[in-house]
């Protein structure tokens, strides 16, 4: 019985204290919006009277500061203009290189899911590691080159020297020199055009 009594009046005095934090504290923040809105006031005030107070100016000075007020302006708009209609590097996600189509995506490790594709049928391409004296390669005989082969219209790539790997890894590396030199952008401008129409 008497636990029951002390569960009660914890749970009695929590709640009184409480409320009287909650009283103490509103009277506090009410205080502080009241003066927030009184200095807000005051400063609505003031820029009125600024707006409202005349001033005598030539009408010349008028028009110089009229033009040096709007310049900034068409300066920001006409860079965000030519920033929208630029490509970004997030874009490049495309190239021929070494004879066929490539295409990758972004990750946060960088250039993802890069593939050969075919330039005449788009089809996706699959890789031949070769050797220059016909062996198959194999451990004993590790691959000299590997070329990307179009098993629909046998278009194939350039030979990229090494394993699939290594030739995947070339591939990317000619990508990041793209990007870092700005090449990207004329690849971009290139895609973007409509092809002819016969």
């Amino acid at each position: 019985m008497s636990e029951k009594h002390t569960i009660r009046n914890t749970i009695f005095a929590t709640v009184a204290a409480g409320l009287i934090v909650a009283v103490l504290l509103s009277a506090w923040f009410g205080g502080i919006l009241q003066a927030c809105f009184h200095w807000l006031l005051s400063v609505i005030r003031f820029m009125g009277s600024l707006l409202t107070h005349q001033i005598k100016i030539p009408l010349w000075a008028l028009l110089i500061l009229t033009i040096l007020a709007i310049l900034p302006i068409f300066r920001i708009v006409r860079t965000l203009r030519k920033k929208d209609s630029e490509p970004s590097e997030d874009t490049y996600i495309q190239d021929d290189l070494f004879g066929v189509v490539w295409r990758w995506c972004y990750s946060s490790n960088g250039i993802d899911d890069l593939w050969a594709f075919c330039p005449h049928c788009d089809n996706t391409l699959v890789y031949d590691e070769q050797r220059s004296d016909r062996r198959k390669p194999s451990r004993f005989y590790p691959p000299e080159f590997t070329k990307f082969v179009c098993e629909n219209c046998d278009t194939k790539s350039q030979e990229l020297l090494g394993n699939k790997s290594h030739a995947l890894g070339r591939v990317e590396r000619e990508i990041d020199r793209r990007l870092r030199t700005g090449e990207w952008k004329k690849s971009i401008r290139v895609e973007s055009k409509p092809p002819k129409q016969d």
